[in-house]
């Protein structure tokens, strides 16, 4: 089966198929990854979405809340807020962030945690 076959059934394994296709990453780094989205899509089910706290391999992290009609995302790291996106549709917000390396759930606290270090003058 080939890339077209499998991104055209719009499946989970879509995922898998853009890794491994299009990316040509190694199986062991392709299964890795979907293992991670799966795992946030589950805590996102569970959860939700609104104050979802995900931290990247750099000691970065990511908070996403939703505003009305949008879905935000603030990068911010031990030093303040370096970043932000703003986004119609929760996938989108979480793809993108997934894609920018933030694929570890991060407790809660830790935007209070860093900001309460920022000491804004």
């Amino acid at each position: 089966m080939n890339y077209e076959a499998l991104k055209s059934k719009k499946q989970p394994s879509r995922l898998l198929a853009n890794l491994f296709f299009k990316n040509k990453l190694p199986l062991e780094k392709v299964f890795k990854k979907h293992s991670q989205w799966l795992a946030l899509l589950r805590y996102c089910h569970t959860n939700g979405i609104d104050g979802l706290v995900l931290e990247s391999d750099h000691r970065q992290w990511a908070i996403i809340t939703v505003e009305k009609e949008v879905v935000r995302y603030t990068l911010f790291d031990h030093l303040g807020i370096f970043g932000f996106d703003v986004f119609k549709k929760p996938e989108d917000c979480l793809d993108s962030l997934f894609n920018k390396g933030y694929r570890t759930v991060a407790p809660k606290i830790t935007f209070k945690r860093c900001s309460s270090i920022w000491g804004v003058n």
